[in-house]
């Protein structure tokens, strides 16, 4: 089930009952943990707004559908 709302000026989803709303330019995947943390622990959402994701090295097959997901949902980049 996909439908599309415009709310406070942000597109929200709902996909197979969960919603996602997001304000994001892309996803940024990161393979290094030392890079991520560091990611995470400036908030660097709150510079630019991106999606963080982990991959540990190469990506497994669920990150990989999860990212694809975020990305087709959402009409952001990875």
């Amino acid at each position: 089930m996909k439908d599309a709302t415009t709310m406070f000026g942000e597109e929200e989803y709902v996909y197979d009952e969960v919603r996602l709303k997001s304000n994001a330019w892309c996803v940024l995947v990161c393979e290094d943990s030392g890079l991520f943390n560091l990611l995470r622990q400036v908030q660097f959402w709150n510079m630019f707004p991106v999606i963080l994701v982990m991959a540990k090295g190469k990506p497994d097959h669920e990150t990989v559908a999860f990212v694809s997901m975020l990305c087709n949902t959402l009409k952001i980049d990875a």
